[in-house]
């Protein structure tokens, strides 16, 4: 379910090494959006029309974590109207990165980021929805 609480974001957001990121900001500005599904989120930031730069946080674990993550993206592409989801994963989160695999996103080019060297995902929605 899409959330506009800030307090959400905030707890969720604090280990994501995005310089400037500001919580109240970024959902003030309704083109990006926030879903909740039970403990777990999804990020997404407005980039272009119906293209977001996602983020995810799992308190769920394994194959739980794997079901809320399909759950939220299902809601991204058929309830608002996304069409393209892009990440940056940092090389070292392996954990990360096998759950991008796992939860359809394809594995791009190296990009040098202001936080560092990171994986380039993407996942279209006939992709997730194929």
């Amino acid at each position: 379910m899409r959330t506009y609480n800030t307090s959400y974001i905030r707890d969720i957001i604090e280990f994501l090494p995005i310089t400037g990121f500001e919580p109240l900001a970024f959902i003030l500005n309704h083109d990006n959006i926030v879903i909740k599904n039970g403990q777990d989120y999804g990020v997404f930031e407005f980039t272009t029309f119906g293209t977001y730069t996602g983020h995810y946080f799992f308190k769920s674990r394994g194959r739980a974590a794997i079901e809320s993550g399909k759950q939220i993206l299902n809601e991204l592409f058929n309830e608002h109207g996304a069409c393209l989801v892009i990440g940056f994963t940092p090389c070292e989160y392996k954990a990360a990165k096998w759950m991008n695999r796992q939860l359809g996103f394809k594995a791009g080019p190296l990009v040098e980021t202001p936080e560092g060297t990171c994986q380039l995902y993407t996942l279209t929605k006939e992709q997730h929805n194929g």
